[in-house]
């Protein structure tokens, strides 16, 4: 392919530099074109083919570690459990409607959702707290495989484990160590074939709340991913990065459908003409978006823009713009 030619061709020019904030933005859109020698081969191991370059895969395997996201394509879909600790609150005016816990309330696919639904809350009167309630459910194209409630007192650390075993047709549920009652649905008598194939992974939980040792295992109970407190911080930064590479993603898949001329013509899609922060911009935020979370949809964005990169015209002298250029190292040099 022409890109890995002109990527073979060409070497990051990354000045010398103290690593800061930004260490792992500094090469993304090199490493993305770079990191193998057929695309066709992506993803593969993070190269860092140039001595200047602060970014290794260790790197992004520490960074991975302590992000609250795990790949649906590894998640446990047949058998695993998940395990946390929760010190549960009372709706605030700043918690959304029926706040997801764990997971999201989709209409596709096959997933696990923990939230919860304010409607089974019992507020607090004289001499007593109240209670939260809280669901654990497991969705099948928006409709429950099986649904549990549980009633938590707030302000009070509750510890829970959620298990699913879809060849056993069972699921399993603790709160500080008392089995709960659970039902897996049946159509027909027949139980309902699920497995959590299509997981979304994210973490939340209401305002004031605060969650501890959240743990998933896979089915021999080897712990795949932990976090010993939420990191609201980290919760944020993380959401607002995926909005932003979901977003740019949109508008290069766009950029075919939109007249160069016309006002609403993306400024991501200028590749011949735009600023090179724009465009290697973009580089870092697919193949950093990439890397970090397996998504293909990711990697395909990043060789669909590649690809405009190399078929906007050479000018006067068959070199690329500095823009062009920019975007062709992930870094501004």
């Amino acid at each position: 392919m022409a890109m890995q030619a002109m990527a073979r061709q060409s070497g990051c020019q990354v000045p010398a530099r103290r690593p800061g904030k930004r260490w792992l933005h500094a090469g993304l859109g090199v490493l993305a074109m770079a990191a193998s020698a057929a695309m066709a081969q992506l993803p593969a191991p993070v190269k860092t083919g140039h001595p200047k370059l602060f970014v290794s895969q260790a790197g992004f395997d520490l960074l991975k570690a302590q992000l609250p996201y795990y790949p649906a394509a590894r998640f446990p879909a047949t058998r695993g459990s998940i395990s946390f600790q929760l010190l549960a609150q009372h709706k605030d005016s700043r918690d959304g409607v029926n706040q997801n816990i764990f997971g999201q309330h989709v209409s596709v696919g096959n997933t696990i959702l923990i939230r919860h639904v304010d409607g089974w809350d019992v507020p607090a009167v004289a001499g007593s707290k109240g209670t939260v309630g809280v669901q654990f459910a497991l969705l099948k194209n928006g409709v429950y495989a099986s649904s549990t409630q549980i009633n938590l007192t707030p302000g009070v650390l509750s510890r829970m484990k959620f298990s699913w075993d879809s060849q056993a047709h069972r699921v399993g549920l603790t709160v500080n160590d008392v089995a709960i009652p659970t039902i897996w649905n049946t159509a027909l008598g027949v139980p309902v074939e699920w497995q959590a194939d299509a997981q979304i992974f994210s973490l939340g939980g209401r305002y004031r709340e605060d969650m501890q040792d959240f743990f998933l295992r896979d089915g021999q109970g080897t712990a795949l991913i932990g976090y010993p407190t939420r990191d609201t911080g980290l919760n944020t930064a993380w959401s607002a990065f995926v909005y932003a590479a979901d977003r740019r993603l949109a508008e290069i898949h766009s950029c075919a459908t939109i007249a160069p001329t016309s006002a609403a013509f993306p400024k991501s899609c200028k590749v011949a003409t735009g600023h090179r922060g724009t465009i290697y911009e973009s580089a870092q935020l697919l193949s950093m978006a990439w890397l970090l979370t397996e998504k293909d949809k990711y990697r395909q964005g990043l060789l669909t823009y590649a690809d405009m990169l190399l078929a906007s015209p050479l000018p006067a002298g068959n070199e690329w713009s500095m823009g062009g250029q920019g975007g062709r190292h992930g870094a501004d040099v």
